[in-house]
């Protein structure tokens, strides 16, 4: 949930959401999870009314690709702040991830409510270039 909560509401969770909504899991977590998502769907997921808890919905898939280590992008290891550029709501912070090659780039706005948010998460992998995480509106 603490995940969901950091996430901005501008883009992030509304991209998760439809994610969510379309069950595209493939953009936010690696096939590892795929069967275990799907027996979970088919056998223990319940909706009991028409709305649907979206960071409930969200953590029970983040919980299923760890048990399946099939993070899209894993950032449990150690992180060591490199440099922060700070504008008036936005932020980038680049950090050294251990277990992760290169820096990583996270990009924040500043809510109404003053919370740093989330916005998108970039990594950089050898072989397809950059990938961010939630992937942006409208990108495959």
């Amino acid at each position: 949930m603490t995940v969901w909560l950091v996430l901005g509401g501008r883009q992030a969770q509304v991209s998760l959401q439809q994610d969510l909504n379309l069950v595209q899991f493939s953009r936010i977590v690696g096939p590892g999870a795929r069967d275990d998502l799907n027996d979970w769907l088919r056998n223990d997921f319940r909706v009991e009314s028409t709305a649907v808890d979206y960071w409930w919905f969200f953590d029970q898939v983040m919980l299923i690709a760890d048990e399946n280590d099939a993070f899209l992008i894993d950032l449990s290891g150690n992180l060591t702040i490199r440099s922060e550029e700070i504008t008036y709501d936005t932020a980038i912070v680049s950090a050294e991830v251990s277990g992760i090659a290169g820096e990583v780039e996270f990009h924040l706005w500043e809510s109404a409510t003053g919370r740093w948010q989330i916005e998108q998460v970039f990594v950089p992998e050898s072989d397809e270039g950059p990938i961010s995480w939630p992937a942006p509106l409208g990108s495959n």
